[in-house]
């Protein structure tokens, strides 16, 4: 089973996403600020991180570099997921080493197809072999 952490602070966005990559196989947990993400991450392993970047008390950039600063945490791929969908942000997603960057408003389809290829990219010669 794939894992996934989707950290939102919008509520209905949060359980929407979640309840799509549910419905599609994935184990997603939302959660709606930073604290309880980091509280998620050390108690349980995941595969894949979605994110937004604009959250009240520390921002989706401070959750990325403080998940990179764990040795456990440091290699979990992470998606930004964000209405902050200008070129700038989206550049500097990809410049600290995000893998993807979905701009909000979005379309599930479009999450679960890069998830996926998220994943498969990944994780396509890895021990863990997963189906997708």
């Amino acid at each position: 089973m794939i894992h996934i952490l989707v950290v939102d602070d919008d509520v209905k966005l949060n359980k929407t996403v979640c309840t799509y990559l549910n419905d599609c196989g994935f184990q997603a947990k939302g959660v709606l600020d930073a604290q309880l993400a980091f509280e998620e991450m050390y108690n349980n392993l995941y595969d894949l991180i979605v994110s937004d970047i604009m959250m009240p008390q520390m921002d989706g950039f401070e959750v990325y570099h403080r998940i990179r600063e764990k040795e456990a945490l440091k290699d979990i791929p992470v998606i930004f997921l964000t209405a902050a969908n200008d070129v700038d942000t989206e550049e500097n997603c990809f410049e600290i080493g995000a893998v993807d960057f979905i701009g909000k408003p979005f379309e599930p389809k479009i999450v679960l197809r890069r998830v996926r290829r998220t994943l498969e990219l990944i994780h396509k010669n890895s021990e863990k072999g997963y189906v997708l």
